[in-house]
C-alpha cells in the first residue's frame, strides 16, 4: 500500500500542510498540518493538527453509500 500525500502549503520556519490518502478517494483522507508559532524571541509553540471528514450520514448499513464502501475495503483486502 502506498502513500502519496499532496503538499497544500509549505512556509519554511512556519507551516507544513498536506493532504494524505489512503485506498480510495475519499475513504480515508485527512487533512494534516505542523505549525510553529513564535512566542517571543527564544520561544515557540509546535502545532499539530488533523482533519478527517465526518461520514456519520453515509455510514448505516445497507445504504448505497456503505455497500460501495464495504465492497472498496474488501476488494483491496483480497489484492494483498
Amino acid at each position: 500500500m502506498g502513500f502519496q500525500p499532496t503538499v497544500l502549503r509549505a512556509e519554511p520556519n512556519r507551516e507544513l500542510r498536506w493532504r494524505g490518502r489512503l485506498w480510495m478517494p475519499g475513504l480515508f483522507d485527512g487533512e494534516h498540518s505542523f505549525i510553529v508559532e513564535a512566542h517571543g524571541p527564544d520561544r515557540a509553540r509546535f502545532v499539530q493538527h488533523e482533519t478527517f471528514p465526518d461520514y456519520s450520514s453515509h455510514d448505516e448499513p445497507g445504504s448505497k453509500d456503505y455497500t460501495e464502501m464495504k465492497g472498496k475495503i474488501e476488494e483491496l483486502l483480497e489484492e494483498e
